[in-house]
């Protein structure tokens, strides 16, 4: 599943931005941008908050050769519901999270991370659905 957008239509902002023809990109993945190059990148493990732009809305192939992906640009107003790496647990709400290795879950190891890229709301279904209801976190 990884990351989609949960809430209302009024704060969807659809855009189709630029990639390297080269690169796969997962369904619900986090973005950022690369200035130099003047396209998306997905994120992972070592990114930061400042980092995370977009989330996109399809899956794109190794190979595909295309050059766009559909995102959603990240805003403070939206929450997600975000697969996690471990089973989710309501004592997290709260904490900051970094990403998984591709980018595409909330690492929920039990402890606040200073650049978490997520923050938990609550939790969706039982712990062992490994799901969050999450915002990203914002310059505040």
């Amino acid at each position: 599943m990884a990351f989609y957008l949960e809430t209302s239509a009024h704060t969807r902002f659809g855009k189709s931005v630029p990639k390297d023809s080269a690169q796969a990109i997962l369904d619900g993945q986090v973005l950022g941008w690369d200035v130099t190059a003047g396209e998306v990148v997905p994120l992972d493990n070592t990114s930061t908050f400042d980092e995370a732009l977009f989330v996109s809305t399809e899956a794109i192939l190794t190979g595909d050769a295309r050059t766009d992906v559909h995102t959603f640009k990240i805003n403070e107003n939206q929450q997600f519901i975000a697969d996690t790496v471990n089973n989710s647990n309501v004592a997290h709400n709260g904490q900051r999270m970094i990403l998984n290795a591709t980018g595409d879950k909330a690492n929920n190891t039990g402890t606040d991370s200073a650049v978490g890229v997520v923050r938990q709301v609550g939790v969706v279904g039982a712990p062992s659905q490994k799901q969050i209801m999450c915002e990203f976190v914002t310059k505040e």
